[in-house]
């Protein structure tokens, strides 16, 4: 939380601001823990990744809200063809394939 409070995010005045969180702890406490990021409570949470928008938009997440929210248009889920991870490292290790495109210019 501190690094984002250093780098100015809860003086933002962005026109379109929409935060997903992914934790296990209860709505409540999240919207509590990140009120000073969130003024237009514009927030969703999953517990889950697998029900996250990098799951189902991945690569694409940005635009999967700001389709629906500008122009109306509802966009298709593109979910990762992964097998459920148990860990972080078998998710980033199954993520590594996917991830190498980025990195190509």
């Amino acid at each position: 939380m501190e690094l984002l409070k250093k780098a100015g995010f809860q003086k933002s005045n962005r026109e379109f601001e929409h935060i997903e969180i992914i934790d296990i702890i209860c709505n409540e406490q999240l919207a509590m823990r990140w009120r000073p990021f969130t003024p237009t409570h514009h927030f969703s949470a999953t517990s889950n990744f697998e029900n996250s928008r990098l799951w189902n938009w991945p690569r694409r997440s940005c635009e999967s809200l700001f389709y629906p929210m500008t122009k109306g248009i509802p966009c298709e889920a593109f979910p990762l063809n992964l097998k459920k991870a148990n860990d972080l490292n078998e998710l980033q290790t199954s993520i590594k394939e996917i991830a190498k495109f980025e990195d190509q210019k």
